[in-house]
């Protein structure tokens, strides 16, 4: 009777510690699928995606919400843990909305962590107006104070937001600089001294120190076409001339100097070198291949503009996207356009020796290192066919 007895007990304490177990699986990642840990329960996919330092997530893009059919468009907040934070809901606020444009598609856009608060681009109607940029507060609300000092009339096709709060634009070929309120910074006037021309602007990278990296297209109004695709900039505005990556080629790689060449991002580590992430040629070495499809995707720049041949450059063919990781190494990823639309992962140390590589069944929007040991990644990761459609969710686990 006695053995009886603390069977039954083993049992009952069995199943309430399943029954617990189950009131925990949305907030743990349970569904392991080799290195990657996805959280039960999170259905969406990520357009648009920003971390806060504590591994919140910010994103645009959709969230299935039990009670709904299909997954709702918006601005979601994810914890760490993959659980929806309901403290903050952009629906309360009926004051704006996102415009609709051809073929009545949302004009939704990029979203970054602003303080408390989101900032979003894109095309929104305020008070029958549109506004380019928006930014909404720590509980989704309009800030309406924020919005009204901005005098943007045109889109804005990328934005980047300093250590203390204020705000770069690339609009209309030119970069503005805001304060953390919306006011315009007028302390800086990019190509103030008017020594480019300048075609299109594809990314801003701000440092500590003020000055600006900024990638795009440009020419020397007083030297003929000597295209550039990566200028820094002093806190006023002005070229900083102790950075030129042109002069200091050497006929290693040439990013920018022909119109297939680019460069789309640059992570800038402690030492001030610039890991720079893109498509560019390699004008010499392995000569037994022809230059124009030797592409190199990932470099590196010494602080002067000068390229770090030490560095072991990344040649990969497809989109890219480059992110700080801890100790100096560095993650990017390879998105391959019309193959099967997912992407690889890659990690590496400060020289570009691999670490590791990865291949989940979707697209990388944004990574945050939280240890040395286990990343935080947000995209759209298939998870299954669903009863009327693939499932996605905009939020992974890493464990390196």
């Amino acid at each position: 009777m006695k053995y009886f007895s603390t069977t039954i007990a083993l049992v009952l304490f069995t199943l309430l510690s399943c029954s617990q177990k189950e009131d925990l699986e949305p907030d743990t990642p349970l569904i392991n699928e080799g290195p990657f840990s996805f959280f039960k329960g999170l259905s969406g996919s990520a357009t648009y995606a920003d971390f806060q330092p504590d591994g919140t997530l910010i994103y645009q893009g959709t969230y299935q919400f039990a009670t709904e059919d299909l997954p709702k468009r918006g601005v979601y907040k994810i914890d760490k843990n993959g659980k929806l934070i309901t403290g903050f809901d952009w629906t309360k606020d009926k004051t704006w909305w996102p415009k609709k444009g051809d073929f009545g598609f949302e004009s939704w856009g990029r979203v970054r962590t602003h303080g408390d608060g989101v900032l979003m681009i894109g095309e929104y109607i305020v008070d029958g107006k549109t506004q380019y940029m928006i930014r909404l507060k720590a509980d989704g609300t309009l800030d309406r104070d924020f919005v009204g000092k901005l005098k943007f009339n045109s889109s804005i096709k990328q934005i980047a937001v300093t250590s203390d709060n204020r705000i770069f634009t690339i609009f209309d070929r030119n970069v503005v600089k805001l304060n953390p309120d919306g006011t315009l910074d007028d302390s800086f006037v990019f190509n103030r001294e008017g020594s480019f021309h300048y075609g299109s602007l594809h990314n801003v990278v701000p440092l500590n120190d003020g000055k600006l990296y900024v990638m795009g297209g440009y020419g020397l109004v007083h030297g003929g076409y000597l295209w550039r695709s990566i200028v820094r900039f002093l806190p006023n505005g002005t070229v900083d001339t102790t950075f030129s990556l042109y002069e200091k080629l050497e006929q290693s790689i040439a990013p920018g100097t022909t119109g297939e060449g680019y460069i789309s991002n640059a992570v800038v580590q402690s030492d001030g070198k610039v890991l720079i992430n893109g498509k560019f040629f390699r004008l010499t070495n392995e000569t037994e291949r022809d230059t124009h499809y030797n592409y190199i995707n990932t470099a590196c720049l010494l602080p002067n503009g000068q390229i770090d041949t030490s560095f072991k450059v990344q040649e990969l063919s497809g989109e890219m996207g480059i992110w700080k990781g801890l100790n100096e190494s560095f993650y990017y990823s390879q998105h391959f356009v019309g193959f099967d639309n997912s992407s690889k992962l890659y990690h590496a140390d400060k020289n570009g020796n691999l670490l590791g590589e990865y291949l989940p069944d979707g697209n990388f929007i944004t990574v945050l290192p939280l240890t040395a040991s286990e990343t935080l990644i947000a995209g759209s990761f298939y998870q299954g066919q669903g009863k009327t459609a693939p499932v996605y969710t905009p939020l992974a686990n890493l464990k390196n």
